[in-house]
């Protein structure tokens, strides 16, 4: 799944240079089999906005898949000063 996020800092500056380690993912309420998530990869960066390749990870032998219904995710950006978060709702159908 894509999710575009944009990030600036305090002063409203879009923030460039994000890498995969710079942004921390959580599911709060997911369908059935499918709330284990990380990204995967994050592309773009100009004038701070990523696209965020976030998948189904494999948790104890069991490899997650998406469900239908809704996804709300609560993203946190932590580098240095370059801290926030955003909740972003997706369906799945």
């Amino acid at each position: 799944m894509l999710l575009v996020v944009s990030v600036t800092d305090t002063d409203g500056v879009p923030v460039g240079g994000l890498a995969v380690a710079d942004f921390r993912i959580r599911a709060t309420i997911v369908g059935a089999g499918g709330s284990l998530i990380e990204i995967a990869s994050v592309g773009g960066g100009q004038q701070g906005d990523y696209v965020l390749n976030v998948v189904p990870v494999t948790y104890q032998g069991t490899q997650y898949t998406w469900a239908y219904g809704r996804y709300i995710f609560v993203f946190a950006v932590t580098r240095g000063g370059d801290q926030g978060q955003t909740v972003c709702a997706v369906f799945v159908h």
